[in-house]
């Protein structure tokens, strides 16, 4: 496993459950909004995080004390030993969790079975997604023809037709998202079937004039009507800021 933070303690990211988080490196994207930049290159060395032994140790001594180990990054899928890793927290009685982009239905549908809940991603309208995986116009044009979307959406409907628990969530980068393409995917996922949808603030970066301005960042937040249009959609319709 290569590991590039911990967090022992966390309510937020397995939500009504006590967790930690394990942050695996390495992603095949570059989302402009990406929170976890330091992770993208799964060769990059990260100061100071631990070794899964480390955690492994630390695990041991908070049995009975966590309810579930969460696997985020990055992306998790990316790690070869992503399943002996599940089995092993989940033979220490921790639940398994995976936060994943959806990248790779085939690798999604093998460790699901594993997982007591998965996060999936949802980062634009599937048609469209070359232009929210990556900041560069130039690797948008690339790979616009790939149909990654269609990789997310394969991955979706593994979900959908599982017993495995889960919510879809979109960051709403005002750079890549508006308030129409909002709609089109809560209703797209709505029609699938998705019971719990969450839409997330954009945190920005840095200080860069390539940030949006609060104001754009806000928008969508400070919209009443469309949130409550959003909220008809889903059983559990969560917004976090």
């Amino acid at each position: 496993m290569r590991i590039g933070g911990f967090v022992p303690f966390t309510l937020v990211d397995y939500p009504e459950h006590i967790s930690a988080v394990v942050f695996c490196q390495g992603c095949c994207w570059h989302c402009p909004y990406c929170h976890n930049p330091d992770l993208i290159d799964i060769n990059n060395k990260i100061q100071n995080a631990p070794s899964w032994d480390d955690i492994l140790a630390f695990l041991n001594k908070r049995i009975g004390l966590l309810d579930a180990i969460v696997f985020s990054g990055g992306e998790p899928l990316l790690q070869p030993y992503l399943r002996q890793a599940v089995k092993q927290v989940k033979e220490l009685g921790f639940a398994a969790v995976l936060h994943t982009n959806g990248h790779n239905p085939a690798l999604l549908a093998d460790i699901l079975p594993e997982l007591q809940w998965v996060g999936l991603d949802i980062k634009a309208p599937f048609a469209v997604y070359h232009k929210a995986v990556f900041a560069d116009a130039e690797k948008q044009d690339k790979i616009k023809n790939l149909n990654i979307g269609k990789e997310v959406e394969k991955s979706l409907n593994i979900l959908l037709s599982s017993n495995v628990d889960f919510e879809c969530r979109t960051t709403l980068d005002p750079r890549i998202l508006n308030k129409g393409m909002l709609r089109e995917i809560a209703r797209c996922l709505s029609e699938k079937g998705v019971k719990t949808y969450a839409i997330q603030k954009y945190r920005k970066t840095d200080d860069s004039d390539k940030q949006p301005s609060d104001k754009e960042i806000n928008a969508f937040f400070n919209d009443k009507e469309l949130l409550n249009e959003l909220a008809t959609l889903f059983p559990n319709f969560i917004v976090r800021q």
